[in-house]
This record gives C-alpha cells, sequence and structure tokens, in this order.
C-alpha cells in the first residue's frame, strides 16, 4: 500500500479491541487494501441497470471493509472475490441453500445447526455485509457459507474483547 493510501476503519461495534496497528493505520489489512475488486465491480455493473452509475470506489472501499471485517488472508481475499465474482455470473442458484446445508451437515454433522446459527449472528454484527449478499442473492453460496462458518469464531471472539 502507498504511503498516500487512505484508511478503512470497521465502525466501532464490528472492531473489537484495536491494537495500536490498527488505530494508526485502519482494521483493514494492507493486502486486502491492494485487492483487486475491479472484476466483481464490472460484474455488478454488468448484470443490472441499477449498478449503472455505481460510485466504484464507494463499491470498492465497501467491499474492503467486508473483507477485513471477515479477517481474511490473501488466499481467502483472492478466493471471496473470486467466489463473489463466478456467483454474480451464476444463474443457477436454486441448489445452493441445499448444497450448502449438505455440505455443513458432511462437515459439521450434529454440530450444523450451531455452527449455520454463528454465520446468522456474525451477519447481524456487519448489516452492511448481510446486506451486500442477500442484494445479489450471494447468502446462500456454499463458499460463502464456508468462509464465513471457518470465520465466525475468530470474528466472534475478537469482539467480544472490545
Amino acid at each position: 500500500m502507498s504511503k498516500d493510501a487512505k484508511h478503512l476503519f470497521l465502525p466501532d461495534h464490528m472492531a473489537g479491541e484495536r491494537g495500536r496497528a490498527e488505530t494508526l493505520y485502519g482494521d483493514v489489512q494492507s493486502h486486502i487494501m491492494d485487492a483487486d475488486t475491479e472484476p466483481v465491480l464490472d460484474r455488478l455493473v454488468e448484470s443490472s441497470d441499477k449498478f449503472l452509475d455505481l460510485d466504484r470506489e464507494q463499491a470498492s472501499d465497501d467491499l474492503k471493509l467486508h473483507m477485513g471485517f471477515l479477517q481474511l488472508d490473501p488466499g481467502e481475499e483472492k478466493d471471496f472475490l473470486n467466489t463473489v465474482t463466478a456467483g454474480l455470473r451464476d444463474t443457477d442458484r436454486e441448489g445452493w441453500e441445499s448444497q450448502s446445508r449438505l455440505e455443513l451437515n458432511r462437515t459439521y454433522g450434529g454440530k450444523a445447526s450451531a455452527r449455520l446459527k454463528e454465520v446468522q449472528e456474525v451477519l447481524e454484527l456487519n448489516p452492511g455485509l448481510k446486506k451486500f449478499l442477500h442484494t445479489h442473492n450471494l447468502s446462500y453460496h456454499p463458499k460463502i457459507i464456508d468462509l464465513v462458518v471457518k470465520k465466525a469464531p475468530g470474528i466472534k471472539k475478537k469482539l467480544k474483547k472490545g
């Protein structure tokens, strides 16, 4: 990230306890600040006339704040952006919810419902992310659910510190 790059700060209720680095440089890690969000933004504009006048800088910042909230590492950040881009292109979304349920059960067995509840709790903490997923029909995408299931305990732990 360049010296004159902006810093993105999560709202206090989404940040938990901030260390010195987050206080000075923002909550969103530099690898996310440098992420290429253009393919997602392009796909949003292609998908509907309602995004024709999309403020690309604001939309990119919002997407980066969502990724910062999810505490994505560099590999997860790329996977998330690729999944969102592919999900926006996918017109066959009928099976996502059942596929997500099946994968949760296979992975977590008798704890699948509890893990899904954690996902819902985490999304309630970030209304912007929840709205983004719902607006673009990505809420039941199996890879999105899997990512948030994996990240939920860390997010909840960080927020309980604050």
